[in-house]
């Protein structure tokens, strides 16, 4: 299977962007993509290390990698208590 150089372009990308985030915001360029991103990925790090959601960051896209990072949480708790591994907390032994 190839692919074509067209099929690369960002409108590929931009047609899989929901048309209420494009009716909000009116277009959708890379920057914006990069900004859904970033929000997603800072949302997820707080979720998972952190346990706390930002007050200064009430992004939609944040919200969701907050809730995603809370799963992942949930799971990895869950994958090491039921495997009876142990995680350190600041080199303890």
């Amino acid at each position: 299977m190839s692919v074509e150089r067209d099929q690369l372009t960002t409108s590929s990308i931009t047609d899989k962007i929901p048309s209420s985030f494009i009716d909000r915001h009116g277009s959708v360029g890379q920057l914006t993509v990069n900004e859904i991103l970033n929000a997603f990925k800072d949302g997820v790090a707080d979720g998972l290390i952190k346990g706390i959601r930002s007050t200064h960051n009430s992004h939609h896209y944040y919200n969701q990698g907050y809730d995603f990072g809370l799963t992942l949480y949930g799971k990895l708790n869950k994958y090491l208590e039921d495997n009876n591994i142990r995680v350190s907390k600041n080199n303890e032994k």
